[in-house]
């Protein structure tokens, strides 16, 4: 769908049954090509929504490789699996969202190597569950970038959690990147469903945040559920696998990871867990919050409830860089 004109890129779908609202299928092998050229406009808008109490899935990507790309227009992909709160926004494909700077053609068209200055929204009504390697890129060292915003359970109701299967890469040149839930600003928590996964943040393979002086925020919570089943996941924030890498420039990181879980056993309730292979936190801002992280597992009634927990094989690195901070 390459754009060369002022107009947006609008693609809605709506299905039946348990079907899916926007498809994006190519058996594991093609490749898929959604991008605008345009120098003024050209923004890109993406909605999938599945029928009522479908077990499916919003937006759904397949095929080996996705390119969502936009030289100034705004990026919004909005995903509503119905009443399916796991996964309203599944990308299984290897996917490159707002600018691309690799080399690659997709039936004769080339893939857009211009530099992005999209503001970049990925909305789900229900959860946002990747298992594809994500890269969403907005700016670049010479160009201000756009805000990122993932934003889960939008429409307030039963929750959504955010879990990065694949590596997941955000690149924002200055803009801020925030995580979070509740209205599609992002402005509350990514929360655990009463139904699907009680985690609010899961990550279980490289996690690299890089704003560039832009603001960092994850405000993430578990669900208030009494019947999570011991050994499922229950925290705020659980960076459990790879490096979990957040580098602000001179902006602030700010974390908030809260776990709720209300029934008693050996589920992991802690507000949040830093595993995984290291995490590596770093601002230069010059302010006394250059890098806030709050973990709370008070309401949580596991025997794991802890409010942070360091546990990883690798180091953890919280580092404040400029004087001040």
């Amino acid at each position: 769908f390459p754009s060369h004109d002022i107009n947006s890129i609008s693609i809605e779908g709506t299905s039946a049954g348990a079907n899916i609202g926007v498809l994006l299928e190519w058996e594991n092998v093609g490749q898929n090509l959604i991008q605008s050229t345009a120098t003024t406009g050209g923004g890109i808008q993406i909605t999938g929504t599945g029928a009522a109490a479908s077990a499916s899935s919003g937006i759904r990507a397949n095929a080996a490789a996705l390119y969502i790309l936009s030289t100034v227009g705004d990026i919004v992909i909005t995903g509503n699996a119905g009443t399916d709160a796991l996964n309203d926004l599944q990308l299984n494909s290897t996917t490159f969202i707002g600018g691309f700077s690799g080399s690659a053609t997709v039936n004769g068209i080339p893939v857009s190597t211009a530099t992005s200055r999209a503001n970049i929204s990925l909305l789900a009504h229900g959860g946002f569950e990747p298992s594809g390697a994500i890269t969403i890129t907005t700016g670049s060292s010479t160009v201000p970038g756009g805000n990122v915003l993932v934003a889960t359970d939008v429409d307030n109701v039963d929750g959504g959690h955010i879990y990065t299967r694949g590596t997941f890469t955000v690149s924002s040149n200055g803009g801020n990147i925030t995580l979070g839930g509740g209205d599609i600003n992002g402005s509350g928590f990514a929360l655990g469903s009463q139904q699907n996964r009680s985690l609010g943040f899961r990550s279980d393979n490289n996690f690299t945040l890089n704003s560039a002086g832009g603001n960092i925020v994850m405000r993430c919570k578990g669900a208030a559920r009494n019947d999570v089943p011991n050994g499922w996941d229950a925290c705020g924030i659980s960076a459990t696998g790879g490096l979990f890498s957040l580098n602000s420039g001179t902006g602030t990181i700010n974390l908030q990871g809260i776990s709720q879980q209300t029934n008693t056993g050996t589920s992991e309730a802690i507000g949040i867990i830093f595993r995984g292979a290291g995490t590596r936190i770093t601002s230069a801002n010059t302010t006394s919050n250059a890098i806030t992280i709050v973990g709370n597992a008070s309401a949580a009634k596991s025997s794991y409830a802890e409010g942070i927990l360091f546990n990883s094989s690798g180091t953890f690195e919280a580092t404040a860089t400029a004087s001040g901070g």
